[in-house]
């Protein structure tokens, strides 16, 4: 036999000044009894953890397709990040203009000896 959950009277709570606006929604919500407990919450849980899945497999399949086959590896393993920053660190260190001493290397390099 199941016991009931007492219900929580969220009307007897203040507002919190650190809710964001969807939050202090919610809140609102929750005062005005807009809300109410689900029967069987495990089974409802089960339901909603398949959708879960199913909309990331789904989702999974049309980011393959979508995504061009050269650009993939990008989100493999850490890529992605990697990629950031990188750009992130370029973003923030100044660019130095050494075309030509690039060049000359490339032309003559210094063996690290003279002859």
């Amino acid at each position: 036999m199941m016991t009931k959950k007492p219900e929580i009277n969220f009307k007897e709570y203040e507002s919190v000044d650190a809710l964001d606006k969807e939050e202090q929604a919610l809140f609102d919500q929750l005062q005005k009894g807009e809300w109410r407990s689900v029967k069987d919450l495990d089974h409802q849980k089960m339901v909603a953890l398949e959708a879960a899945k199913n909309f990331s497999k789904k989702d999974a399949e049309l980011n393959k397709a979508t995504i061009p086959e050269n650009e993939r590896w990008l989100y493999q393993g850490d890529n992605l990040k990697n990629l950031d920053e990188a750009i992130e660190w370029s973003e923030s260190h100044p660019r130095r203009d050494n075309f030509d001493e690039i060049a000359k290397k490339i032309e003559k390099p210094d063996l690290g000896f003279n002859g």
